[in-house]
């Protein structure tokens, strides 16, 4: 189940907000029995952010290294709940290395009763 775990990011002029929300989770230091996913397996290449069209690509093999099915589907779930969350996001693309990730609709549902950010 995903959980919020609490973070404070700094805003700057020079980064936008939806970036700045992948760059916690994917430096995010387990502890206390919360952990990040993205941490684990994945590098975030590039973000665009165009009227609320967001395109994520991701560095090459952060999928593969998943031990799992289900392990690559909390990676994908926490990435696209966390970035569902926020205002600003409309619809949401995510690539690994320049290639679309095909999303099952097991990864890409937002539940209401999730914890999120």
């Amino acid at each position: 189940r995903l959980a919020t775990f609490p973070m404070r990011l700094q805003e700057t002029l020079d980064t936008d907000h939806v970036e700045q929300v992948l760059q916690a989770l994917a430096s995010f230091q387990a502890r206390n029995g919360y952990y990040s996913p993205l941490a684990q397996y994945g590098k975030v290449q590039s973000v665009q952010v165009n009227n609320g069209a967001v395109h994520v690509d991701f560095a090459p093999g952060m999928l593969e290294q998943c031990g799992s099915e289900q392990e690559k589907t909390m990676l994908l779930r926490s990435i696209v709940a966390t970035l569902h969350a926020l205002e600003e996001v409309q619809t949401l693309h995510l690539y690994e290395d320049g290639e679309p990730i095909p999303l099952t609709k097991e990864q890409a549902e937002v539940h209401t009763d999730w914890f999120l950010p």
